[in-house]
């Protein structure tokens, strides 16, 4: 992942932390969107270690490293 997308990344979180409700942002954002869609209804009725394993294997598909970006944000003062 370039500079550019980590920083739109990290954009993105802090709005959506400072929305208070993240989950609703998500939703008014990203709601029309096929993917999002997919994997909105992929998490339901899955619990949070559930969740966790299903991002982390997309990213490690996509060639992320979560821990990488976790360790960023946690250093930027974005709470999760």
């Amino acid at each position: 992942m370039n500079m550019n997308g980590i920083q739109g990344m990290m954009q993105m979180l802090q709005m959506m932390q400072q929305s208070g409700d993240p989950k609703q942002f998500m939703l008014s954002n990203f709601g029309n969107n096929p993917q999002f869609q997919s994997i909105m209804q992929m998490m339901q009725g899955k619990s949070p270690m559930e969740v966790e394993q299903m991002v982390r294997q997309i990213a490690s598909q996509r060639g992320i490293n979560i821990d990488n970006i976790i360790n960023m944000l946690r250093q930027s003062g974005i709470r999760f």
